[in-house]
C-alpha cells in the first residue's frame, strides 16, 4: 500500500465500489464490525472505502497526465494500483491517529490474499517475500520523497482479512517508520485494551455519513494539534462520472466560521475573473453553515475535469509537460 494513496484517502482527497457499510443514518452492521474489531479504540478518524480504486481512477481520469508525472517519483505505483483494480470485492477500513507528533494509520482489508499482494508487488517490481506459513508478506518499495525505501507488510488476521500499519513521525521532518510482522502481531495482541468496535463516539459518527460512497471519513480533532480550532469532521467522495465531494467540519471559533462564510461570495467573484473551467468549478462550490459546522459540496464532471486540466496545464508548466 503506497503511503501517498492512504494520505489521499485520509485527507478526503476509489472506482465506484461499495464500502463496508450502509447509507447515512444506517446502523453499523456486522460486516463493518468485522473490520472494527481489529482497530483500536480512540482513533482520531475512520476512513472507509477503497483507496487503491480511487488512485486507479486518478490514473485513468482526466487527471491522469498529472498523476503520471507525480508517479515518476514513485516507480511501480501505477502498476500496483492497476493490479489491485482487478479485485472487485476489495473493501478497506482504516483507523487514523494523530497525536504526539506522529501520524499513525492502521488498515484492515478484505477481498485479497497474501498471494494477491505478492502478485501485485511482482508486477510493480517491488520486493516481496511471503513467510512459509502464508500469514505475512513483506513489501519493500521506493520512497516517493527520496531516501531509504519504504518497508511494510500485510499480516493475515484470524478472519482471513489482511492488516497493515503505517506510521509517520512528524518530528524533524516526515519520516516513515518501518513495520515488520512482529510489530503488527503486537498490535493485534494489544487490542484487549479496547477496540473501535466498542468506540461509541466513532460508531455514532458513522451513522451520519453515507458509507456507500467509494471513500468516506468520520473523525474528531480532539487530541490533535487542531483540537482548539476544529471538532468533528465527516464526508465522502464519489467518482461516478467525475468527482463529487460532500464534507463538513465543525469550527469551534464562531468568528472564524462566520469569516469563512462571509468570504465565499468574494472568492466566487474572483473566480469569475479567472474565466473558463477553473472559474466555473470555483463558482460551483457550495459552502453553507450548519450549526457549528461548515459544509462544503462540489461536483465536477469528467468533461469539466478535462477542460480544467486543459486550462491549468500551461500554468503548471513542466509538471504536465506543457501544451
Amino acid at each position: 500500500m503506497k503511503l501517498s494513496a492512504l494520505l489521499i484517502g485520509v485527507a478526503l482527497l476509489c472506482a465506484c465500489e461499495k464500502s463496508s457499510g450502509g447509507s447515512a443514518g444506517a446502523a453499523v452492521g456486522s460486516d463493518e464490525k468485522a473490520f472494527l474489531q481489529y482497530l483500536p479504540a480512540g482513533e482520531s478518524a475512520l476512513v472507509g472505502g477503497n483507496y487503491l480504486k480511487f488512485q486507479d481512477w486518478m490514473n485513468t481520469s482526466p487527471l491522469g497526465k498529472l498523476v503520471s508525472k507525480m508517479s515518476q517519483a514513485s516507480p511501480g505505483l501505477t502498476e500496483w494500483t492497476t493490479c489491485f483494480a482487478q479485485f472487485k470485492s476489495v473493501k478497506m477500513l482504516s483507523g487514523v491517529k494523530v497525536a504526539g507528533g506522529a501520524f499513525d494509520m492502521r488498515l484492515v482489508m478484505s477481498g485479497v490474499t497474501v498471494d494477491d499482494i505478492k502478485g501485485c508487488a511482482d508486477k510493480a517490481k517491488y520486493t516481496a517475500a511471503v513467510d512459509a506459513d502464508k500469514k505475512w508478506v513483506a513489501i519493500t518499495m521506493p520512497n516517493p520523497v527520496g531516501g531509504a525505501p519504504l518497508q511494510s507488510g500485510y499480516f493475515v488476521l484470524p478472519n482471513n482479512f489482511l492488516y497493515m500499519r503505517q506510521s509517520l513521525s512528524l518530528a524533524g521532518g516526515a519520516t516513515v517508520m518501518p513495520m515488520d510482522r512482529k510489530a503488527l502481531e503486537a498490535d493485534i495482541a494489544g487490542l484487549s485494551s479496547g477496540t473501535a468496535e466498542k468506540d461509541t463516539g466513532l460508531l455514532d459518527a458513522m451513522k451520519t455519513v453515507d458509507r456507500t460512497k467509494p471513500i468516506w471519513v468520520v473523525g474528531n480533532a480532539t487530541g490533535t494539534p487542531l483540537a482548539d480550532k476544529i471538532g468533528a469532521v465527516k464526508g465522502w467522495i464519489d467518482i461516478t462520472g467525475g468527482i463529487a465531494l460532500d464534507a463538513s467540519v465543525e469550527i469551534k471559533d464562531k468568528a472564524m466560521a462566520d469569516k469563512i462564510i462571509q468570504g465565499v461570495p468574494q472568492m466566487k467573484q474572483q473566480a469569475g475573473a479567472l474565466g473558463g473551467a477553473l472559474g466555473d468549478v470555483v463558482k460551483s462550490l457550495d459552502v453553507t453553515k450548519e450549526g457549528n459546522a461548515i459544509r462544503f459540496k462540489i461536483s465536477i464532471s469528467n468533461d469539466q475535469l478535462q477542460k480544467l486540466m486543459d486550462q491549468v496545464g500551461p500554468m503548471m508548466g513542466g509538471m504536465l509537460g506543457g501544451h
